[in-house]
């Protein structure tokens, strides 16, 4: 566990902190493993060392709310990428590495669309 990490986006920005910080006062509710190549590791530590620091967007909450109230998920909200919520911050990343959910609209992703398509994914569906 000495090695273990958390990446993730809350209030103050994205983050790098230790598994066992992370879990002093949260839980684990639901977790997916992947294997990765040695070239897939470094793409992923390329990808959060230049992602650390980016803010949150809290802007992005509302517009994720506004476009799944009026069912409009095309282009409705877009915050660029040097700013993440939690749950586009994970599709980006699982994007990036694997190459996967590429036509995913990740600004408008939630938590419980990806639970879906990792439950997918792991299943092979």
């Amino acid at each position: 566990m000495n090695n273990e990490f958390v990446f993730h986006a809350v209030g103050h920005g994205v983050e790098v902190i230790p598994l066992s910080e992370f879990l002093k006062d949260r839980d684990i509710l639901v977790q997916f493993d992947f294997e990765t190549t040695r070239d897939q590791d470094l793409k992923l530590d390329g990808f959060i060392h230049g992602s650390k620091g980016d803010e949150y967007s809290q802007s992005q909450l509302l517009g994720i709310v506004l476009a799944k109230w009026f069912k409009a998920e095309g282009a409705f909200f877009s915050n660029g990428t040097d700013k993440y919520i939690c749950s586009e911050l994970v599709a980006v990343t699982f994007a990036y590495i694997f190459g996967k959910f590429k036509d995913l609209n990740k600004d408008l992703v939630t938590p419980r669309e990806l639970h879906d398509l990792f439950v997918s994914e792991a299943l092979g569906l």
